[in-house]
C-alpha cells in the first residue's frame, strides 16, 4: 500500500517498500497493545473516580442544605445505560446508576453535575416530595395511557431517571 502512495505521489517505486510496511505493522500492533493495557488500568481507576466524586457531591449537597441519608444510597456504573444517569428507589434504599461516558465526558456538565442532578432526585424521594411519589405519576400517566391505542402502550410509567 505504501508503494502505491509513493508511486502515485512521486511517480517512482518506494524503496524498501516491504520493510516500511512491516515496521508500520509492528508499530500498529505495539500501539494496540499499549492502548489496551491503558484502558484496562483506567477501568480499574474508574470506580475510585466515581466513589470520590460521589463523596464530594454528598458534601456539596450537605453544605447547600440538602443533605442525604447516604447510608441508604448506592452509586453504580452501568455501561449499557441509555442516558447519562438515573436514580430510583429500591425498597428503603436508593440507587444512582451512571453511564461510563459521564465519568470523563463533558457532555451536559460531566460527572459532578450528573451525580448532583441524580442526588437531587434522591433528596426529593427521601423527603417524599409530591413530584417524586408514584401516585403522582399514576394520576398524570393513567389518563393519558387510557387514550392511547393498545399498540402505543408501554406498560407502567417509567420515567428514565426514576425507575430501573
Amino acid at each position: 500500500m505504501l508503494g502505491r502512495y509513493g508511486g502515485a505521489l512521486f511517480g517512482i517505486d518506494y524503496p524498501y517498500e516491504g520493510l516500511a510496511e512491516q515496521v508500520g505493522t509492528i508499530v500498529l500492533g505495539i500501539g494496540t497493545v499499549v492502548l489496551s493495557i491503558g484502558l484496562i488500568l483506567e477501568w480499574k481507576r474508574l470506580l475510585q473516580v466515581v466513589d470520590s466524586s460521589a463523596r464530594k457531591a454528598l458534601d456539596m449537597m450537605k453544605e447547600s442544605g440538602f443533605g442525604l441519608d447516604d447510608s441508604r444510597l448506592w452509586v453504580g456504573i452501568d455501561p449499557m445505560l441509555d442516558n447519562l444517569g438515573k436514580s430510583y428507589p429500591a425498597d428503603d434504599e436508593f440507587a444512582i446508576l451512571l453511564h461510563t461516558g459521564t465519568v470523563y465526558g463533558t457532555k451536559s456538565g460531566g460527572l459532578y453535575q450528573t451525580i448532583i442532578h441524580e442526588m437531587s432526585h434522591v433528596y426529593l424521594f427521601q423527603k417524599k416530595h409530591p413530584s417524586h411519589i408514584e401516585r403522582t405519576f399514576e394520576e398524570v400517566y393513567d389518563p393519558i395511557v387510557e387514550r392511547l391505542p393498545e399498540s402505543g402502550r408501554r406498560g407502567p410509567f417509567e420515567p428514565s431517571c426514576y425507575t430501573p
